[in-house]
């Protein structure tokens, strides 16, 4: 059975940094899939008029295209932002993503990092990374939590890799599930 590791956490938290670090580390193949990725994967000038409808045309295709990917055997790893504006991507993930082992992880970093982060990436609005963090009360349940301030990006990879799920009647996704509903 496929594994997934789901990294959600706002942006700047670490989580691509995080994602490849798991690829170097891991003994399985995994794919990494990022939000960012399929987005600009959309021409910038066909982007509909509201660029949110865009946004989940994208993340859309993303769950689709991992779906694809776990069937073949193949483990993924998602670099995802799911705040509570986006909390029905969190459902469909749920929806479909039912026959492979899900390891959901919250990924955070400290505020003063997070905004130091930010305006060294230099590619995101001022401010964007709190507001996310601030909009993720929703979410409650997780498998694991990392602190990327805390610990180094090899710690945080290796505490991933050795608390994966393997009995998905435990995991927080079933738990979300039943918290959530999953066609809702």
């Amino acid at each position: 059975m496929a594994n997934i590791i789901f990294l959600n956490g706002s942006s700047s938290a670490g989580k691509t940094t995080l994602a490849k670090e798991i690829q170097k580390l891991s003994k399985e193949r995994y794919f990494h899939f990022s939000i960012d990725t399929f987005c600009h994967m959309i021409e910038p000038t066909l982007f509909d008029e509201d660029p949110w409808s865009s946004v989940n045309v994208a993340a859309n295709a993303m769950h689709q295209a991992i779906v694809s990917v776990c069937t073949d055997g193949d483990n993924v790893i998602i670099d995802n932002v799911i705040d509570n504006t986006f909390i029905h991507w969190l459902r469909q993930c749920i929806s479909l993503f039912k026959d492979f082992n899900v390891t959901f992880v919250n990924v955070y970093c400290d505020p003063e990092d997070l905004a130091q982060r930010e305006i060294q990436r230099g590619d995101r609005e001022i401010g964007l990374a709190m507001y996310q963090v601030n909009n993720m009360s929703m979410i409650e349940t997780y498998d694991l939590h990392v602190n990327t301030s805390k610990l180094d990006k090899t710690d945080c990879a290796r505490l991933i890799l050795n608390n994966l799920i393997t009995d998905r009647s435990k995991c927080a996704f079933r738990i979300l599930e039943d918290k959530l509903g999953a066609n809702k």
